[in-house]
Formats: structure tokens, C-alpha cells, sequence
């Protein structure tokens, strides 16, 4: 598609123009922006908006049918937007909250490393060391411009640049993002709680009689292996709570 408004041409034109348009800003800003460019600048603006907008509009119509056949395609059959990814091996029954729960996990993953990703490398930012791009994704880029984001509450940023809400978002994301990578490594609640030890020092036959230390043994490992377990669970549900509460936010 031809995206004339980030163009060199057109950029060279707004600084000859003396436009001060910020690249990035919050929606409801959009708005005073636009007025106060075509209220200053009114040759520049048709030059830098108008003109670009109608030169696009002719190119999106003739291309149009090849672009729309290429996308739905490229989404259906390898990005496969329409679906959402989870870790549960294939073959397995898995239950509906295992599945929601690896897939929403997932989601914040991929909205990082795919989606800030390919955002970080479209609007030309700085090259980030060690960056590398594995299966369409490359979480470090994508951290880079969630950092970038967190820092858009900064006082020192002018009042076009700022985005106090975009900030406060981005953290939140980062630590949902920080959550969903570790989740899958947490340490095994029957391991940390001392539940398989024990059964692999009194076999099933155990159960059938339980001595007295036995029984007292098992009832501490069980314990603590239902201790362990509700904070994951807790855990997992006020992390599900959170995404539902930026999922707006959440797109590119």
C-alpha cells in the first residue's frame, strides 16, 4: 500500500513548511493538531495532507483488489490473525479455562513480539543491538518500543507528545508480558512442596495403612502443595482480570 503522509518528500515538505506535526499522539489530540496546522500553514497542509490523502485514495482504488486478495491470504494462511495461539500440546484433551488461560497468556506475547515488533521496524526507529528476528517475531524490538511508550508520560514531553494513558497502559503490558514468558517455568507445585518426594519414598501400597509419621508427613506436603497451587491459580485469574482491562488498548 502507498503511505504517503510518513514519506520522505512529504517530511522534507513539512520541514520547509516549518509544520511541527509529532509522529506519534493520542487520538482525541488528533484533532486540535490538524486545526492548528491547517489554521498556520494552509498552503502546507494541502501540500503535506490534502494532496497525499487524494494521490492515496486513487492508488487504494486501482490496487485495492490485488492488496485485499494478498492480505487475506498472508492472514489466513500464515498469520492467521483470526485464531488465537496456545501452548497446549495437540492430541490432548485440554479443558476450556486451560485453553483460555494459554491462549490469553499468548496473545500478550505475540501482541509484544509480533505486533510492537514489526510497529518498532515500520516507523524506522533506532536499530536495537542483538535483535533478531525468529518466526516472524523478535521480542527484543518489541520491548524496545514498549519501553519507548512507557516513557510518554515524561513532564519534559510537550503537550502533542505526551500520552499519559498510552504510558500507564504500556506498563501494565510489559508486566502481564513479563508474567505470560515466565508462567510456563514456574517451579513444579508437587516438586517445591515436597509431594513427589514423599510419594517416591512410600509407594501406593502406603495408602492402604499409613503409618502414624507417614500420615503426618503427607498431610504437610499436601498442604503446602494446595498452598502452592491456589497462589498460581490466583495469580493466573487477577492476570486474566488485567488483560480483559487493557484489551482495548491492545492493537496496532
Amino acid at each position: 500500500m502507498l503511505y504517503l503522509n510518513d514519506s520522505k518528500w512529504v517530511t522534507t515538505l513539512r520541514k520547509r513548511f516549518g509544520i511541527d506535526k509529532p509522529q506519534f499522539a493520542e487520538i482525541h489530540k488528533w484533532e486540535d493538531i490538524d486545526a492548528r496546522i491547517r489554521r498556520q500553514q494552509p498552503v502546507g497542509w494541502f501540500l503535506t495532507e490534502t494532496l497525499p490523502d487524494f494521490i492515496e485514495d486513487v492508488h487504494r482504488i486501482i490496487t485495492s483488489p490485488y492488496y485485499n486478495t494478498r492480505y487475506y491470504i498472508r492472514n489466513r494462511f500464515f498469520r492467521k490473525t483470526h485464531v488465537l495461539r496456545t501452548d497446549c500440546p495437540p492430541g490432548q484433551y485440554w479443558d476450556t479455562d486451560e485453553r483460555i488461560l494459554s491462549a490469553m497468556a499468548n496473545a500478550i506475547i505475540d501482541y509484544v513480539e509480533v505486533e510492537l515488533a514489526f510497529k518498532h521496524k515500520w516507523c524506522g526507529s533506532d536499530e536495537v543491538p542483538n535483535a533478531v528476528w525468529r518466526n516472524r517475531r523478535c521480542p527484543e524490538l518489541g520491548l524496545k518500543y514498549l519501553e519507548w511508550e512507557m516513557t510518554l508520560d515524561d513532564p519534559a514531553l510537550d503537550e502533542y507528545s505526551r500520552a499519559d494513558s498510552q504510558a500507564k497502559t504500556s506498563r501494565e503490558i510489559k508486566v502481564i508480558y513479563d508474567w505470560a514468558k515466565a508462567r510456563p517455568d514456574r517451579p513444579d507445585p508437587m516438586e517445591i512442596s515436597g509431594w513427589s518426594e514423599f510419594c517416591a519414598k512410600y509407594p501406593s501400597t502406603w495408602r492402604k495403612q499409613e503409618a502414624p509419621e507417614q500420615a503426618e508427613e503427607s498431610a504437610v506436603a499436601l498442604k503446602k502443595l494446595r498452598e502452592i497451587e491456589a497462589q498460581y491459580e490466583q495469580e493466573d485469574e487477577d492476570m486474566l482480570i488485567r488483560i480483559i482491562k487493557i484489551r482495548r488498548s491492545l492493537w496496532t
